[in-house]
């Protein structure tokens, strides 16, 4: 002890020192270190239980992102099922309608032809029987009398004959 006091300390202060110093550890410890770690590993838990939610969360966005991606290729693929099939249906119902159209227009030649082969047999009796009359007003000039019926025919035979092969 004397050394401590040849140094200049004194082991009375010395020891209030040391007992203020573990009192003043004792009381930071209870009132303020221990509140403080409490409230440190309070907080770490709160962080350690936001992380572990976020992943949870970040999961379940996964999740329902890949099942997102699941329906959109569904929709896809169901609407180019649809449209390919409007599409076919299209075709089908367009190759229809030219089959329609061309059975329609078949019949449309075949009744004009038809009118038109009438046409001409009529026109070709009115053509003959005109022909015919002018022959026989020919004749009667030609020859000053009237022909008759027997005359008449074979002279319209003759001229039709004549006509059919001139052509």
């Amino acid at each position: 002890m004397e050394i401590l006091t040849s140094l200049g300390i004194d082991p009375a202060v010395m020891l209030a020192q040391a007992v203020n110093f573990f009192a003043l550890l004792a009381i930071l410890s209870f009132f303020i270190y221990k509140p403080v770690f409490k409230l440190l590993d309070e907080r770490k838990d709160r962080i350690a239980k936001a992380e572990e939610h976020a992943q949870l969360v970040e999961d379940k966005l996964a999740r329902v992102e890949e099942m997102t991606q699941k329906e959109f290729r569904k929709a896809q693929e169901k609407s180019h099922e649809i449209i390919t099939a409007a599409k076919d249906s299209a075709t089908k119902q367009g190759e229809e309608i030219v089959t329609m159209a061309k059975e329609k227009v078949g019949k449309i030649v075949e009744e004009g032809r038809a009118v038109i082969a009438k046409e001409k047999n009529s026109a070709a009796k009115q053509i003959q029987t005109e022909v015919s009359r002018i022959v026989i007003l020919a004749t009667e000039k030609l020859l000053g009398r009237e022909v008759d019926a027997k005359d008449q025919s074979k002279l319209v035979d003759e001229a039709v004959t004549e006509i059919a092969t001139s052509k």
